[in-house]
């Protein structure tokens, strides 16, 4: 509450306030120093509630602990979770994934586990394990609860988004306010993560892991082909930011179709170059050397599902246990049901109600309409102005790209999860921030600018107050479902109502 409080004194309240006036540029030292403030603040706010649902906080585990698990699986040499409970009907199952035969059969399994060939795998992402799991338990000597690993990825995931949208700021939107480029960064970190925040656990973990990588390594790739003159650091910047990418691929395969968004910044980069005189065999030989260690990342991800599944491009999915038989998944697509699942994840209506929290769970654009500029980014004036910049085909990507990641979604899910908006959230926002600051670059005269930015900062307010409600509706044993009283704790704690 006190943060809502804060940003509606900010927004509303005090418009002519200095950070309001002064742009990202000129705000020198005291801006800096506020826009880590309120990284941190917002990190805060995001990752401490995470604690509340024993369901999700790791104190009844249940499925959920299956990372910890495989970082135990890797110290004893298999890749195979080694469950000592299966039921030998499972083994004789003709088909293991239907979920009404193993109903029939009373078959006794490991919940939302991949199985194969006798053994149960994990079908979450391995790179959350190498790169925090397996480390903690060397080095601590004992498990590292699931929940501290989404919070770990949040807080960075976090960072990266005040980082890339003040850098942006600065290079393309010189007359972007730093009240602005606040409000959007506080505003498009809770919508990115207010999801994991109260759903920590595996899902979460899996998502937040992926978009934290994806976001770091756009941050990465803005920053070579935009931002830093010096070559030899543009390719290091590219090769960070291709390793990122690529592990990407082994948090969450969908959200890893971002990486889409390399091929138009590769372009500008070459165009670029080309413009320069400097493009030349031996520049893409080194393009070549600071791709290597994302190629090599994706390699060996392949090879890990192949060891385990007999294919590079399986990575557990056809092999799950869970509501829906999913073996035979992703074949040719049903029209209707793609259209019905793009207006389910972009327009469902929120259906909002007279006692508290008031909204419930809808589709991206009615949950959270600042997203909406990012339709905006197909209009001519804003494709001519990110044409000048050579941006143009990135904004195309923002917009494009999530309709792509749910088109896969749609495909190979049985039915779309409020989770899955959590792919997409982010890179919506990147669009939405440029879509702004284009915008706002062509608004001439002071009383016209202060309107568009009032707008703007309305809509961020809204969004981190719907973000706040929908964290508290009541839903799959969450912290106000599962606890006796919570939901009225929220209410009197968050917006003073009355026991």
């Amino acid at each position: 509450m006190a943060l809502i409080v804060f940003l509606a004194g900010i927004i509303l309240f005090v418009p002519d306030y200095a950070w309001h006036r002064v742009t990202v540029s000129a705000s020198g030292r005291p801006g800096k120093v506020l826009t880590w403030t309120a990284a941190v603040v917002v990190t805060l706010v995001l990752i401490l509630p995470m604690q509340l649902s024993p369901i999700w906080n790791g104190a009844i585990r249940e499925h959920r602990n299956q990372y910890e698990l495989m970082a135990e699986s890797l110290l004893e040499g298999h890749l195979y979770i080694d469950y000592q409970d299966i039921d030998p009907k499972l083994l004789e199952m003709e088909n293991p994934y239907d979920p009404e035969a193993r109903k029939q059969a009373k078959v006794d399994f490991h919940w939302d586990h991949a199985w194969y060939n006798g053994h149960y795998y994990m079908y979450f992402g391995i790179v959350p394990v190498l790169s925090v799991f397996l480390p903690f338990r060397v080095i601590a000597g004992r498990e590292l609860n699931t929940m501290r690993a989404t919070q770990l990825f949040t807080g960075l995931g976090v960072i990266g988004l005040f980082a890339l949208f003040r850098m942006l700021s600065r290079r393309f939107f010189p007359k972007m306010t730093l009240g602005t480029c606040l409000v959007l960064s506080i505003s498009v970190s809770f919508i990115s993560f207010w999801y994991a925040s109260g759903f920590p656990a595996l899902y979460c973990t899996a998502i937040s892991s992926g978009v934290c990588l994806e976001i770091w390594s756009l941050y990465f790739f803005f920053k070579g082909v935009f931002i830093e003159p010096r070559e030899r650091l543009q390719l290091v910047y590219a090769a960070l930011g291709g390793f990122c990418g690529a592990l990407v691929l082994g948090c969450r395969p969908t959200i890893a179709l971002a990486n889409l968004l390399i091929l138009p910044l590769l372009a500008a980069y070459l165009a670029k170059k080309k413009r320069e005189g400097t493009l030349s065999l031996k520049l893409i030989f080194r393009i070549f050397l600071a791709a290597l260690p994302g190629l090599i990342v994706v390699a060996g991800l392949l090879v890990y599902n192949a060891v385990r599944f007999d294919s590079p491009f399986e990575f557990g999915q056809s092999y799950q246990l869970t509501v829906a038989d999913q073996h035979h998944y992703g074949g040719i697509p049903d029209l209707t049901a793609v259209l019905n699942g793009m207006i389910e994840m972009f327009f469902q209506p929120m259906e909002f109600q007279t006692t508290y929290p008031w909204l419930s769970y809808g589709g991206i654009y009615s949950s959270f309409p600042l997203l909406l500029f990012g339709i905006a980014l197909l209009l001519p004036g804003t494709l001519r102005s990110a044409g000048r910049e050579k941006a143009a085909a990135v904004l195309i990507g923002c917009f494009l790209l999530p309709l792509l990641i749910t088109l896969f979604e749609v495909l190979w899910s049985p039915y779309l999860l409020e989770r899955y908006q959590m792919d997409i959230y982010y890179l919506m926002g990147i669009g939405a921030f440029f879509s702004i600051g284009f915008i706002g670059e062509r608004i001439a005269g002071k009383k016209h600018a202060a309107a568009f930015r009032s707008v703007v900062s309305f809509l961020a307010m809204a969004a981190v107050i719907s973000a706040v409600l929908l964290w508290v509706v009541p839903h799959d044993k969450n912290y106000t479902a599962y606890v006796e009283g919570a939901l009225e704790k929220t209410g009197q704690l968050l917006f003073f109502l009355k026991p």
